[in-house]
């Protein structure tokens, strides 16, 4: 089987809260399902829904803990 691989910017930027739960929520099946998901964003309410969080500080990533 070959490996997949879903990379999303800032996926719910434009979205009110209910449509981000949305796709949050077919997203995490996505992960649980069928695929990797890498997520980069600045929203604060999609963490809940991640394995692993990361941070980026001045050119730096380091894990942030997560849900």
């Amino acid at each position: 089987t070959s490996s997949r691989l879903f990379t999303l910017v800032e996926p719910t930027g434009d979205l009110d809260a209910t449509s981000t739960t949305m796709v949050m929520r077919l997203l995490r099946n996505v992960a649980d399902e069928t695929a990797a998901v890498l997520i980069v964003t600045h929203d604060g309410d999609t963490l809940p829904y991640a394995d692993r969080v990361y941070a980026m500080d001045a050119g730096r990533l380091t894990p942030a803990g997560g849900a």
